[in-house]
This record gives structure tokens, sequence and C-alpha cells, in this order.
């Protein structure tokens, strides 16, 4: 995350971060090199680099695990968190065929890029309940203003 923190990020509309891997221990997730937290390793790192403030940054994150993820650890200060989302969704067990979640979620943005991010996260729900999906997401936020994807090509 260090290289990822030096970055310059001023001509970029907005991050989206893509986090996949197994559940590790309470708050992490494990990935093929390391064991991460989520919310100090990864989102008070991207919320700290100040060519991002004030642009949405979005975390996307699918885990297989038993539980959900659990993202209320101790904060790490100098981090700004707002404008932020995060959607998370966790598979009790792997999948040949990929992950619902991750595809449903980029269809559904790419069906609807004119929509903010609460509907996007009501129609992946509405989605996953219509096809019998026990992988549904959950979404926070902190946004402070509408994020519509077709606005940020503009």
């Amino acid at each position: 995350m260090d290289s990822v923190r030096r970055r310059d990020f001023s001509h970029c509309s907005c991050l989206i971060v893509i986090i996949l891997g197994q559940s590790g221990k309470k708050n992490c997730i494990q990935t093929q090199d390391a064991e991460y937290s989520i919310r100090n390793d990864i989102i008070e790192h991207v919320t700290a680099i100040k060519t991002l403030v004030g642009k949405p940054k979005m975390f996307v994150v699918c885990v297989t695990q038993k539980d959900a993820v659990d993202t209320d650890s101790p904060q790490v200060q100098g981090s700004n968190k707002v404008d932020t989302v995060m959607f998370e969704s966790a598979l009790e067990e792997p999948s040949s065929s990929g992950s619902f979640f991750l595809s449903t979620f980029f269809e559904v943005l790419r069906e609807n890029d004119t929509r903010n991010m609460d509907e996007i996260s009501m129609l992946i729900s509405k989605r996953a309940k219509d096809q019998g999906q026990p992988q549904a997401p959950s979404m926070i936020a902190t946004l402070r203003k509408r994020l519509i994807f077709a606005d940020l090509r503009k």
C-alpha cells in the first residue's frame, strides 16, 4: 500500500479498490502474500492520499468465509474517511463459477451507470434475492454527494 499511497491521483475522478481473498483473523483478509487489516492496511492508507481528497473512493470486498467481514477495528489517524463507499460480500464456500456478487456488481453498474450508489446497492440485493443467491452485499458509505459513474466519464 505504500506505493499506492505515494501515487498522484490528481488526474483521476474516482478510485475503485477491489479486494478478493479468504478470511483471516478478525477484521483481516488473507491474500496470497500476506494477511491485511481491511481498515488499517487498506482503507486508512487510501483515504490518507491527499490527491484523492474530495473524490469518491470505492472499496469492493469479496471474501470466502463463514462470517461477514467486520470493518469496525481501531482506526489509524491521518486519513479522511469522507467520500468513501464500501461494498462487502462473503461466501461460505469458494465457487468454481466465480463470485455472483462481483459479476452482478459490475453488470448492474454497467446497466445502470446513471443511478447513484444507493440504487445500485438495492438493485444488486434485489437481483441476489430474485436469483436465490445468499451472497447479497452490504454497503457502508460516507459520501457527501451522489456518486454516479456516468458523471465521472464527462
